[in-house]
């Protein structure tokens, strides 16, 4: 038995465009414009599937909610995940071993094309979609399809094969495979019936219908003008013929407020020198000898690229700023106070102090 109201045409471009803007943002991740090819979404038995060209090959679950329900599954060849890690990696020569970094790197990247397809699902129908993704995980067969979609490999699903190319690069393939569920919500919403699609639920405090004021009418001769107000609201004038309310004292009234000048202390009693306040006294100045001051030593440092950063292995070199001899920075509480040279004393590294920083000088070079 095949899926209700299928429409193979309708799905292909809701799928065409959902994953277009997938992929855009592959493509600003990886830094370049890749080409995507898509197939058209067909109805099969999940046992005729064609896995077989992707293997060995890696699969991620989307639970879906809101305006769609449902699940669909994405398999990637993992070949094709281990050239996009060295790209980001800027590594030709990776591994393409999967190790924790790695799966929370791809898992990431997978995410955001996700969100990015929900969100272009939104647009396209005009109701709140949202998803969530599970862990990478490896592909066995169209069994591990069924298992995770909770059917039999007899039963229905919509798969949709799609091709795309990085330059010389990259030259991969992967499948969605999207559960009954999904399918149904999809044409149904497709083809404009709404009825049984679940809608996002509005949080949001309720509108007030706020209904446009009446127009001003002239009066009719021999009876006074009354100033009308929209429908809901006082009237901002009172009918003639009644007393006019009076306002509370003190609370939007011109009733005289009684203002005294503010006082401050007189400050021309303390000694200044040179338009300076004089220094701590020898008593105030032994409170702060014993508060303990963080000193470092700074050898140089550099920039690099994140990329780069996650390529770090043991034995890499980092170049720094610094040539070899010239003097370190020391460094209180991150502030650069003076300069000198690495010595050793007794096994342990020290410096000895050749230049004192001006202060004012040390803030512009920081």
């Amino acid at each position: 038995m095949g899926l209700n109201g299928y429409n193979g045409d309708s799905i292909t471009e809701i799928l065409k465009v959902g994953v277009g803007a997938a992929t855009d943002t592959l493509a600003t991740i990886l830094g370049s414009s890749i080409d995507l090819t898509c197939g058209e979404a067909l109805e099969k038995q999940i046992k005729d599937v064609d896995f077989a060209s992707l293997k060995p090959a890696m699969y991620v679950v989307v639970e879906y909610s809101g305006a769609i329900s449902g699940r669909s599954i994405m398999v990637y060849r993992q070949i094709d995940l281990s050239v996009i890690l060295s790209i980001l990696m800027n590594d030709e020569n990776a591994s393409g071993d999967f190790d924790e970094l790695s799966m929370g790197m791809l898992k990431e990247i997978i995410n955001q094309m996700c969100n990015e397809f929900a969100l272009k699902l939104s647009e396209f129908f005009g109701a709140q979609i949202n998803i969530r993704i599970s862990d990478i995980s490896m592909f066995e067969n169209s069994e591990t399809i069924a298992t995770e979609l909770e059917c039999s490999v007899v039963d229905y699903v919509i798969s949709d094969s799609f091709q795309f190319s990085f330059g010389s690069m990259l030259k991969g393939k992967f499948v969605y495979v999207f559960d009954e569920e999904f399918s149904n919500c999809i044409s149904d919403l497709s083809d404009g019936n709404r009825q049984g699609i679940k809608q996002p639920v509005n949080e949001a405090a309720p509108q007030m219908n706020y209904q446009q004021p009446p127009m001003q009418q002239a009066p009719q001769q021999g009876y006074p003008q009354q100033q009308m107000a929209p429908q809901g609201y006082p009237q901002q004038m009172p009918p003639q013929g009644y007393p006019q309310q009076q306002m509370k004292p003190g609370r939007f009234s011109n009733a005289p407020v009684n203002v005294k000048a503010s006082k401050f202390p007189d400050f021309n009693d303390n000694p200044i020198n040179n338009g300076m306040m004089a220094p701590l006294t020898n008593g105030n100045m032994d409170l702060l000898m014993d508060v303990p001051l963080n000193v470092s030593v700074e050898i140089g440092k550099t920039k690099r690229k994140m990329k780069e950063i996650l390529a770090f292995t043991q034995g890499t070199v980092i170049p720094i700023d610094k040539q070899a001899g010239a003097p370190v920075d020391i460094i209180v509480n991150g502030q650069l106070i003076a300069r000198g040279d690495v010595v050793v004393i007794d096994d342990n590294f020290g410096v000895r102090i050749t230049e004192l920083v001006n202060r004012e000088v040390g803030e512009k070079e920081n």
